[in-house]
Order: C-alpha cells, then structure tokens, then sequence
C-alpha cells in the first residue's frame, strides 16, 4: 500500500523503460566504453541484479571529496531549519494535530546532529529509484495488487501534482493498481485521515481475497476462543 509515494512514476503509454543511454549522470567515475556497455538490458531490474553495469562507478567529489557533501548538507540543513514548523503546517494542513511540538522538536534535534550534514550530502550521491512503472508492473499474474492512498489537497507537491499524480496511477496498471483520492487530505493521508484510509484498506483487502476482513468484534470474540481452547490444552495436559 503507498500512501502519496515520492517514488518516479511516468506517463504509462510513453514509459519506455530501461535505456543504456540515459545511466551515466549518477556516478562520478569513468563511464564504461561502448564496448563495455551490457546493450542486453531491458529493465532497471534486470540492471540491479547484475550490478548496475552501465552506471559509472561511485567515486569521491574531485579534489574535495567529503568535506564538500558536508558542506552541502550543512547549506541544506541551514536553509531548512528555519522552515520546520511552516513545512509541517504545510505537510498536516489537514490535520494540525500532528505538527505538535514535540514532533518539531524531535526533526530539530535530528537536524542538529553531528553527522546529518553527511547523510544529507550523501544522498546526494545514491542512484535513482526504480520507476514505479517497473516496481508495480514488472511481476508475476500481471503485477502486483497495490492500493494507493492520495491525498488531493497537497500543499507541500501542489494539488494540481496531487491530482496529476492519482490520474497516472489509474493508468499504471487498471484493475491491479486502485487508487483512492481523498479530496480533505494533504501529503499525509494516514495521518490526516486515517479513519477514511484504514475504511479504504479494508474495503482493498476484501476485494483482494473474496471474503470480509475480521472487524475488531470478530478479531476479539476469535482471540478468546484462541486463548480458552489453549487454556483447556494446558489444564488437560496437568492432570
């Protein structure tokens, strides 16, 4: 289940996947030559499990090497830092509940840590994420059954993106992919509207699997049968 995934996803009916022209940008080392380049690659998959052979290897920044990712996350860190509390007020517009103090608090003091300039910096560094056209896509019985949560009143990506978004997902794979949008939640709906979102999960996993899902009266009344014919188990086994 994806809840307003940042995962990339493309227009479906021009999703061209794998292509050995476009894999040299994330590293920084020597690019393989054309004769090293694997032109039998058809998947970013495919390309994962033989070790990414047409991405240039990861090497240091010239010269500087770390210290200019540290410095990097450090300007990261220092423009954002001021801006906590508005960007949770923007992340749970919905739901202003959940941009406490303490949930501020806890983002400033992981901000201020020692080596969060570096994991910041560092990421800076990693290869880009599988397509979700692929992920969801490229499986056994035609993909995989995937329920996606969106919020439309997403004022940290737009709604505009929010909607362009849900409106991808339906074409990603009909029938395997459902969408639901819920038009009063922002960027977190399991926070904003985790009422409506666990309504929307039970809703998928009947569908799913052809029967009811227990409700919290039947998960009760089974877990005491449980517990009696173990408790009857352990008298018996006394005696």
């Amino acid at each position: 289940m994806l809840c307003n995934t940042a995962g990339i996803l493309q227009e479906p009916a021009s999703y061209v996947g794998y292509s050995n022209d476009n894999q040299y940008e994330y590293g920084t080392g020597p690019l393989p030559t054309e004769k090293q380049i694997d032109t039998s690659i058809r998947s970013h998959t495919e390309a994962a499990l033989k070790g990414n052979p047409n991405e240039g290897p990861y090497s240091p920044v010239p010269l500087v090497g770390k210290n200019a990712l540290d410095l990097f996350g450090r300007g990261i860190i220092q423009l954002i830092y001021p801006q906590i509390e508005k960007r949770l007020s923007l992340i749970y517009n919905n739901n202003m509940e959940n941009a406490d103090e303490a949930a501020i608090y806890a983002i400033q003091q992981s901000a201020m840590h020692p080596g969060s300039a570096n994991v910041i910096g560092s990421g800076q560094k990693l290869a880009p994420n599988r397509p979700l056209n692929e992920v969801l896509i490229d499986h056994v019985d035609g993909g995989l059954d995937v329920l996606v949560v969106m919020g439309l009143d997403d004022q940290v990506s737009s709604p505009a993106a929010a909607q362009t978004r849900a409106e991808l997902f339906c074409r990603l794979n009909p029938g395997k992919v459902v969408v639901d949008a819920i038009a009063d939640a922002g960027h977190c709906p399991h926070d904003d509207k985790p009422e409506l979102v666990a309504q929307s999960i039970v809703k998928w996993l009947d569908s799913i699997y052809d029967q009811p899902c227990e409700g919290e009266e039947q998960l009760r009344e089974r877990e005491s049968k449980e517990l009696k014919a173990s408790q009857h188990v352990e008298a018996t086994n006394l005696r």
